[in-house]
């Protein structure tokens, strides 16, 4: 954590802890407790401190190399590393919440390379993690960019207004279950659900229900009211409404539309938000010539596409650096 990029809460004198010893270069925090096994021992590295007075919050535990074994911005990533996130794991104990003490540490080691070789794979995850950050910048400023031009050019009151009944026909998934998917032989076609990770994917079937171009939305949960656009042979849930779209109008189009405006038919006054079929049929967008949709569908989905290629630039890094870490400290 370069504390000079980053901005920190701040406590007034009198509510300080009694007891506590300033950060310094170098220095680390681990977290101490944690509903998951994979995030309790998490742990970050101050750099670049400049004589802040920064201390250590609660649920942490502060760590400082004494004997000078180890460079500035080793310890984060050696740390990190996933022979000691596995030895933390082993040593926390909980049930509902997973916890470690400053005494688990004695019974835990990882190895500590030379110097020169710690600055070696100190400054290759720092030139990762500098280009990953970079690409997620990338990635953040493509989402503005669609959504900038998506509320430009697809709220033109001047268009003709359309229900959703008469643009298209309304169907549903079907019950899939997890003990479905695991037996299939050779499972090829995607399985969309009511998630929104992922694309929706929640697996694949030997065989598919639906081919073409289709809209899908997620029916029911906390994601209800969001809308896809799909492509192809594949097969929905119970929890994902359809919609194909009759031929006068581009597919893609409407639902770059539909998407603008559907979370606020979502029924939220119950435990579970809902937005069923005929809510979704009586729903009414403004659409213009299918020639103008088309040439507004070309400009959107080459944002899609680059969207897409960078977040797939982003799995990759995130990959290669799961491997470093798997691997320069074994």
């Amino acid at each position: 954590m370069e504390l000079d990029k980053c901005s920190l809460p701040n406590i007034r004198e009198e509510s300080g802890p009694k007891n506590y010893v300033f950060c310094k270069d170098g220095d680390v925090a681990f977290a101490d407790a944690s509903e998951d096994t994979n995030d309790v021992g998490k742990v970050v590295e101050f750099l670049n401190c400049k004589n802040r007075n920064i201390v250590c919050g609660l649920h942490t535990i502060h760590g400082r190399d004494k004997n000078n074994l180890t460079i500035k911005g080793f310890k984060g990533y050696a740390f990190s590393s996933k022979v000691f996130r596995h030895q933390i794991r082993r040593l926390s104990q909980g049930t509902k919440i997973y916890s470690i003490s400053s005494k688990n540490f004695k019974d835990i080691s990882i190895g500590i390379p030379s110097k020169e070789e710690q600055y070696k794979i100190a400054t290759l995850l720092r030139l990762l993690d500098e280009r990953t950050a970079t690409q997620n910048k990338i990635i953040e400023d493509l989402r503005l960019l669609k959504s900038t031009i998506s509320n430009l050019l697809l709220r033109n009151p001047n268009w003709k207004k359309y229900k959703i009944k008469d643009i298209g026909e309304l169907g549903r998934g079907r019950v899939i279950s997890t003990t479905e998917i695991k037996s299939q032989q050779t499972p090829k076609y995607p399985v969309y659900s009511s998630q929104t990770s992922n694309n929706g994917i929640m697996g694949y079937l030997d065989t598919y229900a639906f081919e073409g171009e289709y809209l899908t939305w997620t029916t029911d949960g906390a994601n209800a009211g969001t809308v896809f656009y799909r492509k192809g042979k594949f097969n929905c849930t119970n929890v994902c409404g359809t919609i194909k779209v009759n031929d006068q109008h581009n597919p893609y189009f409407v639902s770059q539309c539909l998407q603008l405006v559907t979370r606020k038919y979502v029924s939220t006054d119950l435990a579970n938000p809902k937005l069923m079929n005929n809510t979704m049929a009586s729903i009414e967008i403004t659409l213009p010539d299918k020639e103008t949709q088309e040439f507004i569908s070309d400009l959107l989905w080459c944002i899609d596409e680059k969207y897409s290629l960078e977040n797939e630039l982003v799995s990759r890094h995130m990959d290669v650096k799961k491997y470093l870490l798997s691997n320069l400290f074994a």
